[in-house]
């Protein structure tokens, strides 16, 4: 889903993987599955990224900062 590009981040909050290759899902499935700590790593940095940036009022700021531009 090419979205979740614009709120994950490879390595940092998610790993990617190519769409339709189920060798390289099952390969991160067992990375993390092996790595505990990236596992938790990786979980405890997304919800840091999504309860600074999306919260609703920074979501209402960015509307509202286009609609005065437009």
């Amino acid at each position: 889903l090419p979205s979740l590009r614009e709120v994950l981040i490879e390595g940092t909050t998610a790993i990617f993987v190519p769409p339709g290759d189920p060798q390289s899902l099952a390969s991160a499935i067992q990375r993390l599955f092996l790595d505990p700590v990236l596992c938790q790593k990786l979980a405890q940095n997304a919800s840091v990224e999504a309860a600074s940036k999306y919260t609703w009022s920074s979501r209402a700021k960015l509307i509202l900062d286009f609609l005065k531009k437009s």
